[in-house]
C-alpha cells in the first residue's frame, strides 16, 4: 500500500497550503460537532430538570411517589443526553487526531 502511495504523490497537485486548509476544515467540523453536542446535553438536562406540562407527559413509567415518577418525557430526554455524550466524544477524538 505504502509503494502504492509513493507512486501517486508525485502525480498529485495536492500542496501545502490545501494540506492545511484540509486540516483547518476538519478541525472546523470537529469545534462545531462538540458546540452541537454541548447544546444538545443542555437541552437533555434542561428536559428533565424543568417541570413539563401535563400534556407533554404522556404516562408514568416508574411511580416514585404518588403524584411523581419516572415519565416518558424523562426517558427521552436521557436518551438525548446519552447521545449529545457520543456526539462530544466523537468530535473530541477527531479534533485529537488532527
Amino acid at each position: 500500500m505504502i509503494h502504492d502511495f509513493e507512486i501517486e504523490l508525485p502525480k498529485s497537485n495536492f500542496t501545502s497550503e490545501e494540506a492545511f486548509k484540509y486540516v483547518k476544515k476538519v478541525k472546523f467540523k470537529s469545534v462545531v460537532q462538540i458546540i452541537i453536542g454541548v447544546l444538545f446535553l443542555l437541552l437533555g438536562f434542561g428536559m428533565i430538570i424543568m417541570p413539563a406540562p401535563p400534556n407533554f407527559e404522556v404516562f408514568t413509567i416508574f411511580f416514585i411517589t404518588q403524584e411523581d415518577g419516572v415519565t416518558l418525557m424523562d426517558v427521552i430526554a436521557l436518551i438525548i443526553v446519552f447521545t449529545s455524550i457520543f456526539i462530544i466524544i466523537g468530535g473530541y477524538k477527531n479534533l485529537r487526531h488532527i
